[in-house]
């Protein structure tokens, strides 16, 4: 089983807001979505074209999203603006797809800040 994408439930007006969306230090393809249920709209942001595989993902790895206003961090840009953001794996054939809830602190303790001057990034031409 392979992971095909990662999906985060945001704030509707934080689709502006992403710069950058690196998976272990890779520049992946992002989107957003946006639906409507019962009146309301929600909006949803899609990393894709993951196309790992388990060998891959052995010991997991990091998600780095660089966020700018109105959403600069990321309990401002997960949905429902708390300390929490609801996420999704999907895998390849879409037939697994785990869905939790990760730490998204406001607290600036809480929060790893990532130097991302330095070293280098690969970007994937699609």
């Amino acid at each position: 089983m392979g992971i095909k994408k990662v999906e985060l439930s945001v704030e509707n007006e934080c689709r502006t807001s992403v710069k950058l969306a690196l998976l272990a230090g890779r520049s992946y393809p992002w989107s957003f979505t946006q639906n409507d249920y019962n009146g309301e709209t929600y909006t949803t942001f899609k990393l894709t074209s993951l196309g790992l595989e388990k060998p891959d993902v052995p010991d997991g790895m990091p998600l780095c999203i660089i966020l700018t206003e109105p959403c600069s961090s990321l309990a401002d840009f997960c949905y429902g603006g708390g300390d929490w953001c609801r996420f999704t794996f999907f895998s390849t054939d879409e037939n697994c797809c785990p869905t939790g809830d990760l730490l998204a602190s406001s607290d600036p303790t809480q929060v790893e800040v990532v130097d991302t001057a330095g070293g280098d990034v690969e970007v994937v031409e699609l």
